[in-house]
């Protein structure tokens, strides 16, 4: 078997300013100078005396308020809303008066804020509990017990602005409504607030909503003795979520009247193929649009050994749109080896974030649909050193990403958990460490750059209570950067040019091949280092450019793996790979459906959807991972450029827009996909927008615990020269492709992707493009590593691929299968189309190990020996199939290049070759 390659958040009257905290940021990776071995040594003790912060930077964590520091107490119970403004109970120190705060943040802000007292009251009066919601300016839940010899109790709410009531509005008070208030409460954005007390008479602990003031309505009532009742309203819509008060099950209340909608529920008897619940958390957690209820629970199940366990998990339930919903496991798959006790979730509040989910409204071929969900939660990792048996206790958040593929909402990525805080991590605003959390109310979505906002209290090492807000980071770390044009690569020759073409050099088409060599020098190590020059010679001998000379995103897991030193599972992500096709008739030829024929392109932004496209964009770069990126250029002449995204940040120029960070290979001085600069009597840019998505998956290098996003080899990809389009059809009779007569897309088939890339000449060049069709079937896996079901992804057996011509001329077509071991078996078809010509190819391929990949047409029952491309034709093109393998093992007895049958690639083939060419010296 040969392998895949051969070579080489304003202030009042009172006001308390926190300090302000961000962590920094580390590279990946530099040279180890004496200097830098010096400041290892030295870097406990810098941070034992707050020189650095010695935390982890996947969040930036701000002091809001803390004990010893204006206040002398603080409640637990905390709420952040979209703008990153905190609300909190705490007791002032100035008047030892309990008080309602609120932290404030300007538009686009990110910085300590200013805590303001919302509520003023004298007197002998303790506020439990707070909740903010988004309305403009947000209004703020608070219960407070006045005491006497009958205590009072209230339930308010304020506004916070300037003039608003210091005492706010009451909704609810004792003896008319309720017996007593809870601070158990929460605010939704309009207004409605749901709230846990005793009611009036029966004395039993009630979940009642309230809208106006005095109108209660009772949701759920508990029992005397019974569970806790721990509700949380969905800002957006209202529904309100909770266990009940048989503490066996979790529920909804939607509507009005409340209707119950379950969620999950604890079983007497379990049966094999569903999640069987034995015990259920407290505080489950809604996310705003009322689609994602996250909870802790404890499953039985059959563990590796056949034996029953109980597990306990974190878990999402998943409306996709029609009610009929699906329950996953948070942390699963390689994610359980990660966490040490999730059991510290049980009563703690389950933070959840959805983004997106709408339905997809594009018939062409569209924009993917995705969610983008985060869970946040209190539990303990296990201490990656080897043999360590300590457990690191903090706070948590893991990221799910969802695909609505085929009409299936598919659960299709879940990341590594990020550090929000970690017990005895350090903290330089209190200068001590975290020891104990507390979850309320906390997750929101910053308005700007839709990333997670969380809001905690903490216990510090000192004793003192502390309340932070943290942002999530979305910034990769250590990617390595290669111009095109460096001096050392730049003027060679790229890919199979030569001198005498128009556009032959690295500096003029080698985007796409310096966007690679940085993903994969980022993701693993190369020696001597994998740089454009290196990777291109590479790619030259072993199949790693198309016909049209563009580069196959397939062929880079091959380097990685035969090259790499890391084993880190390098490969194209297959259903993360997609282009952008606008609802509306295609500029050119159905391939790429852009706007290349914009009137002012340079003035005016493409109309394209890309939230989605941000979301699944997000799922990498927040978690550590950088993108490749299709951008439009325009020089002034409009073509696709490839850039990487390696981070998410607020505009330069303007805060309350977000942009992406890219490396862009063409130019070293744009840093953002917002950046402008004078080109050619215009300003290029990219209007802050991408066309494509390339993603890849690998593990994280640095950080323990990391994954690769597939964890199976596995996979089937056909690489086109156009002008054509394939319809492929699998064993199973699912299609992937694109029909031109009905000009509709299909993609049946689970964890594919199809795209067409292509690439300009160095800007202020005329020249044509380099375009090529990528098409890849991935492994019938899904986040958890494991086989979503039979007949997803790709499988053993026969794919037929109609090659459908949309233009005049030849085409190659370049088909690799690895199959589950990693390795590859290559092979090369070519032919000749007309518009609307159809050529059908039969493919068979299987997972095996040491299988071989049969290709035929069967418009040709015979095959001359040495018409290795399937064309008719036997002439140079089948000699360079043998010239650029020569001296490899062949790729198994079936090898159309080994003419001698030795199991070699070698120059005796190449002899035998000539002589049976058509022509003389194998002319074409």
């Amino acid at each position: 078997m040969r392998p895949y390659f051969s070579s080489g958040l304003r202030g009042s009257p009172q006001s308390i300013s926190p300090v302000s905290h961000t962590i920094k940021r580390r590279e990946r990776r530099h040279p180890v100078t004496p200097y830098v071995s010096i400041l290892r040594m030295l870097v406990p003790f810098l941070a034992a005396y707050g020189c650095i912060a010695s935390a982890a930077d996947d969040y930036d964590v701000q002091l809001v308020a803390r004990t010893g520091q204006g206040f002398t107490s603080l409640d637990q119970r905390v709420s952040i809303n979209d703008s990153g403004w905190v609300a909190f109970v705490g007791q002032d120190s100035s008047d030892r008066f309990s008080k309602l705060f609120v932290n404030s943040l300007d538009v686009g802000a990110w910085s300590s804020g200013l805590n303001s007292a919302v509520s003023i009251f004298s007197g002998d009066r303790l506020f439990e509990g707070a909740a903010i919601n988004n309305e403009s300016p947000p209004r703020i839940a608070s219960s407070d017990r006045v005491s006497g010899a009958t205590p009072s109790f209230f339930l308010r709410r304020w506004t916070a602005s300037p003039g608003g009531s210091p005492n706010g509005e009451v909704l609810a008070s004792s003896p008319t409504h309720v017996s007593s208030t809870t601070g158990f409460l929460d605010i939704d954005d309009s207004g409605s607030v749901t709230f846990l007390g005793l009611s009036p008479g029966a004395l039993q602990l009630t979940v009642f909503e309230v809208a106006s003031p005095g109108v209660l309505t009772p949701i759920q009532v508990g029992t005397t003795g019974g569970p806790v009742l721990r509700p949380q309203s969905a800002t957006n819509t209202g529904d309100v979520v909770l266990r009940d008060m048989t503490g066996n099950a979790i529920v909804v209340f939607k509507g009005s009247p409340p209707q119950t909608s379950p969620i999950a529920s604890v079983s007497a008897t379990c049966s094999a193929g569903s999640i069987c619940f034995k015990e259920l958390g407290s505080q489950p957690g809604i996310s705003a649009d009322g689609r994602v209820v996250a909870f802790y629970g404890v499953e039985e199940l059959q563990n590796g050994n056949g034996a029953i366990v109980q597990q306990p998990n974190i878990f999402v339930s998943v409306d996709p749109g029609d009610g009929n919903r699906v329950i996953h496991r948070v942390v699963a798959g390689t994610l359980v080896d990660t966490f040490a006790d999730l059991t510290l979730a049980k009563d703690q509040r389950i933070g959840v974030l959805n983004r997106g989910g709408e339905s997809n409204l594009d018939t062409v071929l569209g924009e993917p649909n995705a969610e983008l969900v985060t869970v946040v939660f209190v539990a303990a990792l296990k201490d990656p050193t080897p043999g360590s048996p300590l457990t690191l206790p903090g706070i948590y958040s893991v990221d799910l990403l969802y695909r609505d593929l085929g009409g299936t909402r598919m659960l299709l990525g879940r990341a590594e958990p990020r550090i929000v805080a970690q017990k005895g991590q350090l903290n330089s605003a209190t200068g001590t460490a975290f020891d104990s959390f507390t979850l309320a109310d906390p997750v929101a979505q910053d308005k700007v750059l839709k990333s997670p906002l969380v809001a905690f209290q903490a216990t510090m090492s000192d004793g003192q209570s502390a309340v932070f807000r943290a942002r999530k980071n979305c910034d990769v770390q250590g990617v390595p950067y290669f111009n095109q044009a460096d001096a050392l690569w730049g003027n060679q020759l790229y890919a199979f040019h030569v001198s005498t073409d128009a556009f032959p050099l690295i500096r003029q088409l080698g985007c796409t091949l310096s966007a690679s060599a940085s993903l994969l020098e980022f993701y693993d190590d190369f020696v001597p280092p994998l740089d454009p020059l290196r990777l291109n010679t590479v790619l030259k001998t072993s199949s790693g450019y198309s016909d049209s000379s563009d580069v196959r995103l397939d062929s880079l897991a091959g380097v990685a793996r035969l090259f790499g030193t890391r084993a880190s599972g390098f490969k194209r992500d297959n259903k993360n790979n997609f282009d952008y096709f606008p609802n509306q008739p295609c500029a050119k030829d159905g391939k790429n459906c852009t706007p290349l024929t914009t009137a002012s392109p340079d003035t005016a932004e493409p109309p394209l959807p890309q939230e989605a496209g941000d979301r699944i964009l997000d799922f990498y770069v927040c978690n550590g991972r950088p993108v490749m990126l299709k951008v439009m250029r325009c020089t002034p002449e409009c073509g696709f450029h490839y850039v990487l995204a390696t981070g998410k940040t607020s505009a330069p120029a303007d805060v309350t827009k977000s942009t992406y960070r890219i490396s862009d290979p063409r130019r070293a001085d744009f840093k953002f996909l917002t950046d402008t600069a004078p080109q050619n009597n215009t300003t290029r840019s990219y209007f802050n927008r991408f066309f494509g998505v390339r993603a890849f998956s690998a593990a994280i290098p640095g950080r323990a615990g990391t994954h690769p996003l597939q964890s199976s080899p596995e996979d089937l990809n056909f690489n086109v020269a156009s002008p054509v389009e394939l319809l492929i059809r699998d064993p199973l009779g699912r299609r992937l492709g694109f029909d031109t007569e009905s000009r509709i897309a299909f993609s049946e088939i689970f964890n594919s992707s199809y795209v067409h890339s292509s690439i300009g000449t160095l800007e202020g060049e005329a020249g044509s493009q380099l375009e090529s069709l990528q098409v890849g079937i991935g492994a019938p896996e899904n986040a958890d590593g494991v086989k979503v079901g039979d007949g997803d992804g790709v499988l053993d057996g026969q794919y037929s691929v109609t090659v459908i011509g949309t233009g005049t001329g030849p085409y190659t077509i370049h088909i690799a299968s690895t199959d589950k071991s990693g390795n590859t078996s290559q092979r090369v078809v070519r032919g000749t189309v007309t518009p609307g010509s159809h050529e059908l190819i039969d493919v068979v391929r299987s997972s095996t190990p040491g299988s071989s990949l049969s290709v035929t047409k069967p418009s040709m029952p015979s095959v001359k020996p040495g018409d290795i491309d399937l064309n008719g034709k036997i002439d140079t093109d089948d000699l360079n199939e043998i010239t650029r393998a020569m001296n490899t093992a062949a790729d198994g007895p079936n090898d159309p290049r080994d003419l001698d049958h030795d199991g070699r690639i070698t120059a005796s083939d190449a002899r035998k070759l000539i002589l049976l060419c058509d022509k003389p010296a194998c002319a074409k």
